[in-house]
């Protein structure tokens, strides 16, 4: 998805008018989208996808100002089904790239069924466990304690699918396949 930010100075006389195009890509993955999608609301730091004109999937990094989001969406932007949290929406070489933490205001969505982390610590997953989470999607995530990171899945109750890269090996797979047997993983790189 692409947004096109264009300016103009105003000319002197018999001066031709000049525009400036700026392009900035932001890279989102719309592939789950459901039907006929529509984006509700776009910044650099955020998509909203509708379905129905219903807030649907949301596209964030973690410093975006979800009051900006709030005041334009309302209240139902906490019915949304499915979340991305990553770093930056920009390419970034992988030598520059950096993890981001889970912002607090995060904790407001009740609804999500399928959840995405880029490059995100997730030592504080735990904190979404009440969430009726489906699907975890894990690219390049990292954690301090691997035995918490695994608890912390567990206790997804809902959770029946596991999407993840290298971030995942295999002594936690088993770890949580043991106490989650109905959980299928996938492997999938970017």
């Amino acid at each position: 998805m692409s947004c096109i930010l264009t300016t103009m100075r105003k000319p002197k006389k018999d001066e031709i008018p000049v525009s400036k195009i700026s392009h900035t890509t932001v890279y989102a993955d719309f592939s789950g989208v459901d039907g006929d999608g529509k984006i509700l609301y776009l910044n650099p730091k955020c998509v909203l996808v509708g379905l129905d004109g219903v807030p649907y999937m949301l596209f964030i990094t973690a410093d975006f100002n979800q009051d900006d989001l709030t005041k334009t969406i309302g209240g139902e932007l906490y019915q949304v089904k499915r979340l991305v949290l990553q770093h930056t929406f920009s390419y970034v070489s992988p030598e520059k790239r950096s993890y981001c933490k889970i912002p607090d205001w995060l904790l407001a969505f009740k609804k999500i069924e399928w959840l995405k982390f880029k490059y995100v610590e997730l030592d504080e997953l735990w904190l979404f466990r009440n969430l009726p989470v489906q699907h975890l999607v894990l690219q390049n995530v990292r954690f301090n304690d691997p035995t918490i990171f695994a608890d912390s899945i567990i206790q997804f109750n809902l959770l029946n699918q596991i999407t993840h890269d290298n971030c995942l090996n295999k002594e936690l797979i088993s770890k949580i396949a043991s106490a989650l047997p109905h959980v299928k993983f996938s492997y999938e790189t970017e």
